[in-house]
């Protein structure tokens, strides 16, 4: 799509003015504030879509996006969400479905998921039992970002197919 596009000549850019490399430089600079990482960390990710940070500091930034504060609320959410696509291409674990699925018997109804989704078609049914099931109205609009996955206390929220 146009999208992908914009965001891969993006890439492209960044790497050919040399912002990237300063991205990086920045990362590995001790003398840099760590919530200044954060940013600098998703910023890396986002630029390159999570699944192609090159390989010489993929562990690095992973590992720095995995220990964001929990105080950090969206920083800690976006930083969770990207830390896990970048594993998932790692190792080779694409999210195979094209939607969340939820475990009914694991979801506490809580509704964090759906509060912390940036996706604004997302719906709450009840099943028979009047325990709350996360749906989304329109799953073609999902963008697999995993927030809801991550923010899940009760851990009821995969991309996986079983």
């Amino acid at each position: 799509t146009g999208e992908v596009q914009k965001e891969d000549e993006f890439r492209q850019i960044m790497i050919k003015n040399g912002g990237m490399n300063k991205l990086v430089q920045y990362f590995f600079d001790d003398e840099i504030d760590s919530s200044c990482k954060d940013i600098v960390a998703i910023a890396i990710c986002s630029i390159n879509a999570a699944v192609q940070i090159p390989d010489e500091f993929r562990g690095a930034v992973i590992s720095h996006l995995k220990k964001i504060k929990e105080d950090s609320d969206i920083l800690q959410l976006i930083g969770k969400s990207l830390a896990g696509l970048a594993e998932n291409i790692e190792k080779e674990e694409l999210p195979m479905s094209d939607h969340p699925f939820v475990d009914d018997d694991a979801c506490v109804g809580c509704q964090t998921c759906a509060n912390s989704c940036p996706n604004t078609d997302v719906l709450w049914e009840f099943n028979s039992d009047g325990k709350a099931v996360f749906r989304i109205a329109n799953k073609d609009e999902c963008i697999h970002c995993q927030t809801c996955m991550n923010s899940c206390p009760a851990g009821a929220i995969t991309f996986k197919v079983y």
